[in-house]
């Protein structure tokens, strides 16, 4: 079981490298690093600790009990003292807080899904996993996920998956506006929905190839 896994608002951290870099390699939960490099602190081109989890992968890791989450308190020391003048460094010294820092933790209980939406969510991003993919988030290409059939280090993304309830329609417009979207960036959409009658989580690939 990995470590290490905190949460913060309604979002879990990794902190711990070990267990980042097991999420990636043995589990294909890749995460997104969000902290910046002590050495390079001025750009936004590589990243580092912690990794923070879409709530899809921390509730399939849950799920699966590979993480345990915690939460910690930071502490507040009474004698804290508060240093008026950072100019005199000499001073400001003498005065830096060295109190050990609190690391008892308590588990978390984490109650994502809880809506439709979130259900359907995990739903078809369970069974992509279970599939075999990696699986990111989609945003930047107006969808919920992008699917990889490798490691997204490495490869590029193959579609763009956009989530529909069974009875929800889908307007021409609509599918001119993703088939040209997806084609334009060498991907397929496909809409992913879960059949109420089979409890499966069908898919509808569409391509987009014009007119010739």
């Amino acid at each position: 079981m990995i470590r290490g896994c905190f949460l913060s608002g309604d979002t879990v951290l990794v902190w711990s490298p070990q267990g980042a870099i097991s999420l990636r390699r043995d589990h294909r939960i890749t995460g997104s690093l969000i902290g910046g490099l002590p050495t390079s602190p001025r750009q936004r081109d590589y990243m580092g600790l912690p990794l923070e989890l879409l709530p899809e992968e921390t509730s399939l890791l849950l799920k699966k009990g590979l993480i345990y989450i915690s939460t910690y308190n930071e502490p507040h020391p009474d004698n804290e003292t508060k240093i008026v003048h950072s100019s005199d460094c000499t001073d400001a010294i003498d005065h830096v807080n060295t109190d050990t820092v609190n690391t008892d933790t308590d588990y978390v209980n984490w109650n994502w899904p809880s809506t439709d939406e979130e259900v359907l969510r995990f739903r078809v991003y369970s069974d992509l996993w279970q599939k075999g993919y990696y699986i990111t988030s989609g945003l930047k290409y107006g969808g919920e996920y992008l699917v990889y059939e490798g490691d997204p280090a490495i490869v590029h993304s193959h579609f763009i998956a956009k989530l529909l309830q069974w009875d929800e329609p889908i307007s021409p417009l609509s599918l001119v506006q993703d088939g040209r979207l997806g084609g334009k960036v060498k991907k397929n959409t496909i809409y992913c929905t879960v059949n109420p009658t089979t409890d499966n989580v069908e898919y509808l690939t569409l391509s987009w190839s014009g007119i010739s």
